[in-house]
This record gives C-alpha cells, structure tokens and sequence, in this order.
C-alpha cells in the first residue's frame, strides 16, 4: 500500500482525518482509562468483547481527575510532539529539556521515566541515563510502556519512514533503554502510519489489517536490525526482543490473546511493555470500531490509562472515528490549572497544522 500522493486530494483529506484520530484517540483512551487506572479486577475471557461497566469518560481514578482530564500519556505525547514541531525532527535535547520541565508539574509519572529523568537532572547525559540504570539493575530488566503511551506523535510529524523509526529509538532510550521498549515503538509507529495512509486507498478493514500485521513484521526486522548496528554488545538482546515481539504479534491476531498467562499478565504485569503492545494490536484486529475496542481495554482494567492511550491512538489511526460524545468530553473540559491549560489536547491537536514538510 503506497501512501498518497500530494495532487489525491479525497486520498490527503482521509490520511488528515485518521492522522487527527490518532492524537485524539491516544487523549481519548488516556482519559477514559484513568477512571480504572491500576485497578486489579477479575480475570474475564476475551471474546466477546466488554461493554461495561464503564461506558462513559468518568473521570475519578487514584488522582481524582475531573471527566476529560489526561494524564502522563498525553502529557508526555505533547511534549514530544511539540519538540518534533519545533526543531522539524528529532532533536535528543530538546525533547529531554520539554520532559524535565513537564515532570517538576506532573501529578503521575512512571517509575523509569522518574529514574532516567533524575539521572539526567544529576549530570549523566541524556543518551545514557535509562542505559546506566538498565544496565546497572540484577535480574528482571525493567521494561515499561511509558515510551509506548507518548510515541504516537512521531507516526503523524514525520514523513520519512527511517526519521521515524531513528526518532522511535531515540526517543524510547531516554527513559526505556530495555531493547523491548525500543523495538515496540518502532513497530508501534509504523503501524499507526500505515493505518493512517490505507485511508487513502478502498481496502476493507481486513485488508486494512492484513497490511499491519505485514508492516509489524517488517518493521520489528529492521528496527532490530538498526538498533543491533548502534548496539553491537546488545545483539543477542535485541535478537530476543524481537522474537518476544513477533510472539505478541502472533498471538495478537489469535482469538486469545493469552494475557492472563505467565510474566504477560494484564493484572499482574501492569506497565508491562508487551502487556500494552499486545493489547493494542488485539484491539486492532479483533474490535469492529473505535467504542468496541476502548469499552473493552478500559473495562479490564489494570494500566487503563495508558493501555487505553496506546489502543486508542492505534483504534483512531484504523477506524479514523471517534465517538462525538467522547472527543467532546476531552476537548471540551475547561482547564483549572496551568498544567491542564499547558498539555489540553486541544494544542496537541493544533500541532497538526505544521508538520515536516
């Protein structure tokens, strides 16, 4: 599937509508999923979908958060954005300096993104402060989603397919070292760009589907590829990762998904990095819609917010409709502090009017 050209002006307006989708479905999933945020509920099969008990944005949660308020997901998504924006790309320190002064304001911040960000705020350099702490820590390698939950904005600010999966990578070292976490968001990325250019083009959702889960694949080789070249020690590492990837694609487009099982456990795992880039790509192949594919994510509990952002992103990138009464809950929450006046997804939005060209 080619993505279109300038002069298909039907072709441009789809891709502009899905490209929207995407940032408002990653504001939308993030405010609907605070309501459960680390909630442990029970373990239900997947299939049918859940449609309760949760069906609006609520609001509430452990930070008491106002119906349409976001949180780190977004946060740290506009952050981004606005650094890609900016400096027209990646830039490392820029979008490090826009981190560093959003956490001195943040009510929730992950446990890695907290550690890289107060190593950097030490003296270590930027590129290597998530590496020192991953490198430094025995046993289990942390591996969380919080690069996961703010990479969407890559997918929709840049054109160029090696821009983005270089900025992927680089933007998933600075608090994710852990070659999991790089490699999801690459493939992650990828995703939600070719989501957003198949609107151009009359394929059924099938297709639609069908051609992600050939993008992943590809994308999972080459981004390995690429991080193995940076990180030659690392390649047994990234070679690992990648399989572990592969192995949540596949089960991804199974009936059942499998996370309730083993180390992905969609309660106990909450964070997880594969719990959330499972879960994402169940809902995209499994859910009909947008509202389907949210009800359910959100409903289970667990990292609701942040599986709710990264689903969401990827469910608008897809579907490239929201429910009206949801996007009207986000944009339309009136801010009472500054930094709900600084990182109201409605300027996430606006970033879309200027992009790399």
């Amino acid at each position: 599937m080619s993505e279109p050209t300038p002069d298909d002006s039907y072709g441009a307006s789809a891709v502009a509508e899905h490209e929207r989708c995407t940032l408002l479905g990653l504001a939308v999933g993030d405010a609907f999923g605070t309501t459960l945020e680390f909630a442990t509920l029970p373990e239900r099969p997947f299939g049918p979908l859940l449609t309760g008990p949760h069906r609006e944005i609520q609001g509430g949660g452990p930070f008491s958060l106002r119906p349409g308020l976001v949180t780190d997901d977004t946060q740290m998504a506009s952050c981004l954005a606005e650094s890609l924006r900016a400096c027209r790309g990646f830039d490392l320190r820029d979008v490090v300096a826009r981190y560093r002064s959003w956490v001195v304001q943040a009510f929730d911040v992950g446990n890695q993104t907290a550690e890289a960000l107060a190593r950097i705020a030490r003296g270590s350099a930027p590129e290597h402060a998530a590496r020192e702490h991953w490198s430094a820590v025995r046993g289990r390698k942390p591996a969380g989603n919080g690069a996961l939950m703010r990479c969407a904005p890559i997918a929709v600010l840049l054109r160029d397919p090696e821009a983005r999966r270089a900025a992927a990578l680089a933007d998933a070292s600075v608090t994710h070292f852990d070659p999991r976490c790089q490699l999801a968001s690459c493939a992650y990325v990828a995703a939600l760009a070719a989501a957003c250019a198949a609107a151009a083009r009359p394929f059924s959702l099938e297709q639609k589907r069908a051609h992600l889960e050939a993008v992943l694949g590809a994308e999972l080789e080459r981004s390995a590829e690429a991080l193995a070249q940076s990180e030659p020690t690392l390649r047994r590492e990234v070679e690992a990762a990648r399989h572990l990837l592969l192995e949540d694609l596949r089960l991804a487009r199974c009936a059942d998904p499998e996370l309730y099982a083993d180390e992905v456990h969609l309660q106990r795992a909450q964070g997880f990095v594969r719990v959330a880039f499972r879960l994402a790509l169940w809902e995209a192949f499994h859910a009909p819609d947008f509202e389907s594919g949210l009800l359910d994510i959100v409903n289970r509990g667990g990292d609701a917010d942040t599986n709710g952002a990264i689903a969401g992103a990827l469910l608008g990138a897809l579907h490239g409709s929201i429910p009206e009464r949801w996007c009207r809950t986000v944009l339309d929450v009136v801010p009472a502090s500054a930094l709900e006046e600084r990182f109201h997804p409605r300027r996430l939005l606006a970033l879309l009017s200027q992009r790399e060209a």
